[in-house]
């Protein structure tokens, strides 16, 4: 019984091998939210343009790994995509509230006939939007909500000006329409339009086939055609013509093309030239020399190529035949014409009528002699055509006998291949039933000395019973001592996670810094569920505005509330106008949190780390920055600064401490620059940089840091952030983080 057991189980082995070519597809999370990090419901995502998903309730979906990403678009009505990154946990996915509006334009002439199947092109500021008119002359376009009203200047219709807008109101939606003064249908889809073709002479291009897109023309007599325009990328092309020029006329447009290359002309001096050469039909075989080694060719198809080859080489032979007759005829017209010529000379006393006589035979034997040449160039002409014809021919069959051979060559290969695939299933099915027969005997043997074994071990076992009940007795014990440290772990997770939630709702608002500076980014990463770290925010009037980051002292559960004290301080010092410049606001959050402590009395020492930069616009369009640092530089990059990162130092002194008894803190100092719109800040604590890794457990450094930023030099600010965060990532290895991190970036 346990035999066709062991049987059976080889069975499906060996099925599990047979099916071993279909691999399971792992499978990518999709985490989706918004700025706040709040799950969003019914997003519609496409990865790659072909794998498509929704999200559940709590922002989720789950798709096959693609492998590579190369594409993202999530939809979800009044909201667009900002970014995209992959994780360890999965794709994650941020977007925020739409801030355009769609707009419906509709183009016509100045006598109101609409203009279809013309492209429009939108160019505003970072606007720059194209689309084309359909049947009606309407188009659609999302515009910012934000951004002023376009004006005549702001489009361009297949190089037409506007000539003027109309701005019509209909509900919430805005409509307008444009007007301009005539478009050729030339510039239009599906009109028809008249298009003439001539040289560079003036000579029109007759009987000839021409490509407009997609699709094929013929000309007439005249050099002209009816042509229709499918698409707005469709362009003339002529096969083995250069075209020099398009330009709109009348009714249609004008194509000129460099002039054909005429046969040489060949004078009666050169004909007879042994420069002269005649096509010799020449035709590649193939590199083994003979046409059956393409492989799989019949003898019909060998025929046949063997025939245009003969065909060639009859041609040329033929022509070149001749070329030596005419070259004998035309050498003794020369010969005749040298005689009369040397006649004439000789005597002295002819008259003019043999003089008359003597030019008008001449005049024939030229005659004959041009007849002569204009043949032999028709003949030429006619042989290099059938020779040029021929060897296309001759190409053409031996591509579709090369595309035969390599098709009947894969298909032979996935037999093989198949064949190879299905032996070793074979083999393997064979080595397990012998592997199965081998261990039936095998687990018989052992069956004995089993039964033995078992009356030995069921004296153990009775004696194992008592140990066992004793250790059941302190296994439940052990389970209520667990049960209980569970339910504190949980209380005080929870706990944190409140505390965490609290300290968020201090840091700034994200639609408020968005409206300040449009491209700012923050690396915010606490080493436990709450921080030491916070970033800060305050807008003194609508040209000033304040940046801080602050590191407190420790982190957790001692630095969170280190930074609810730092944080409610900044507020109330910039709400009261206590103070405007960066040093003097140090300066007094240093005495406010010394006094918030009782560091007098207590001895406590804990402080904080701060960047704080005042940004002021002038009116004049001028721009500076105020910066005051306690033991924390100030990292910029300017636009023209040929990516090099300059620093301002801070002070080297703390917020908070106790003072000593007889000696002053030295005070903050405030450094003022101007500096470029463009300019990008980074304002950090120490957390990234005294983060270790590397293998060798060494810091992350400074310098390591600033060649960072030096190599990200182009990307947007969003996209350096989230960089330097995977860089980091792979430089920890695996290996704990050792204090808050906070980075923020912004471009003035």
């Amino acid at each position: 019984m346990r035999f066709f057991l062991l049987i059976g189980v080889s069975l499906m082995f060996s099925q599990l091998i047979a099916n071993s070519t279909c691999a399971q597809e792992k499978s990518l999370k999709l985490i989706v939210r918004d700025m706040k990090m709040r799950p969003l419901e019914g997003v519609f995502v496409t990865i790659n343009e072909t794998i498509q998903a929704n999200t559940d309730a709590k922002g989720n979906a789950t798709i096959n790994d693609p492998g590579e990403i190369t594409a993202v678009e999530a939809i979800k009505e009044n909201m667009v995509m900002v970014s995209y990154i992959r994780r360890r946990e999965g794709l994650q996915i941020m977007l925020k509230k739409a801030k355009n509006t769609a707009i419906t334009g509709m183009l016509s002439l100045a006598n109101g006939r609409p203009v279809s199947g013309v492209l429009v092109s939108v160019k505003k500021a970072k606007f720059d939007f194209q689309t084309a008119t359909n049947a009606a002359g309407n188009f659609d376009l999302m515009y910012p909500l934000d951004a002023p009203l376009l004006g005549t200047t702001d489009f361009t219709i297949e190089d037409h000006k506007v000539q003027n807008i109309e701005w019509i109101a209909e509900g919430s939606k805005k409509t307008f329409r444009l007007i301009v003064k005539e478009i050729s249908d030339f510039d239009r889809l599906g009109v028809p339009f008249e298009a003439s073709f001539q040289q560079e002479n003036g000579q029109p291009l007759a009987d000839k086939e021409i490509k407009f897109g997609a699709t094929t023309y013929q000309t007439n007599v005249r050099g002209s055609s009816r042509i229709v325009r499918r698409s707005h990328q469709d362009k003339f092309s002529i096969a083995g013509k250069t075209i020099l020029s398009v330009k709109e006329q009348q009714g249609g447009v004008l194509v000129t093309v460099a002039n054909e290359l005429e046969i040489e002309e060949v004078m009666p001096t050169s004909l007879s030239s042994s420069s002269q050469q005649v096509p010799s039909g020449e035709v590649t075989k193939n590199p083994e020399g003979t046409l059956e080694a393409l492989g799989y060719v019949s003898d019909t198809t060998v025929s046949l190529l063997e025939r245009i080859t003969d065909q060639i080489d009859k041609t040329s032979e033929n022509l070149q035949q001749r070329k030596d007759e005419v070259d004998d005829a035309m050498n003794q017209i020369k010969q005749e014409i040298a005689f009369i010529t040397e006649q004439i000379k000789e005597t002295e006393d002819i008259s003019a009528q043999e003089k008359q006589q003597y030019k008008t035979q001449i005049t024939d034997l030229e005659l004959q002699l041009n007849d002569m040449a204009d043949s032999f160039l028709k003949k030429q002409k006619e042989a290099k055509s059938n020779i040029t014809t021929l060897q296309q021919l001759f190409m053409n069959e031996k591509e579709r006998l090369e595309a035969e051979a390599k098709k009947k060559a894969q298909e032979q290969a996935k037999l093989q291949e198949k064949l190879l695939y299905t032996t070793a299933v074979a083999v393997v099915f064979a080595l397990v039933l012998l592997l199965a027969a081998f261990f039936a005997y095998r687990w018989k043997f052992k069956e004995k000395e089993a039964i033995q074994l078992a009356r030995e071990l069921n004296i153990q076992v009775e004696e194992k019973e008592a140990q066992r009940q004793l250790m059941e007795e302190v296994k439940e014990q052990l389970e209520v001592n667990v049960e209980e440290l569970e339910i504190r772990d949980r209380k005080i997770t929870d706990s944190l996670r409140y505390a965490n939630t609290i300290q968020q709702a201090i840091l700034p608002n994200q639609a408020l810094l968005e409206e300040a500076y449009p491209e700012l980014h923050v690396l915010y990463r606490p080493k436990d569920i709450v921080s030491g770290d916070f970033y800060w925010f305050k807008r003194w009037n609508e040209r000033i505005t304040y940046l801080a980051v602050v590191d407190c002292t420790g982190h957790g559960v001692p630095g969170s509330f280190m930074s609810m004290i730092g944080n409610t301080h900044l507020n109330e010092i910039i709400n009261k106008r206590l103070a405007e410049e960066p040093s003097d606001i140090l300066e007094m959050l240093d005495h406010r949190i010394f006094l918030s402590l009782n560091q007098a009395e207590s001895g406590n020492s804990d402080g904080m780390d701060v960047c704080l930069c005042r940004i002021e616009y002038t009116r004049e369009g001028q721009l500076f920055l105020s910066y005051a640092g306690a033991k924390r530089p100030l990292y910029y990059r300017t636009p023209y600064g040929g990516n090099i990162i300059q620093n301002i130092s801070g002070d080297r002194r703390s917020i908070g401490g106790p003072k000593r008894i007889g000696k002053e803190k030295k005070p903050f100092t405030t450094k003022k620059i101007e500096l470029e719109k463009g300019t990008e800040l980074f304002l950090t604590t120490d957390g990234f940089v005294d983060q270790s890794g590397g293998g060798k457990r060494r810091k992350f450094g400074t310098k390591r840091f600033l060649e960072e930023l030096v190599s990200l030099e182009g990307r947007s600010i969003q996209r350096q952030i989230d960089l330097l965060e995977e860089r980091l990532d792979i430089y920890r290895s695996g290996q704990e983080q050792r204090d808050d991190i906070t980075i923020l970036g912004v471009k003035l």
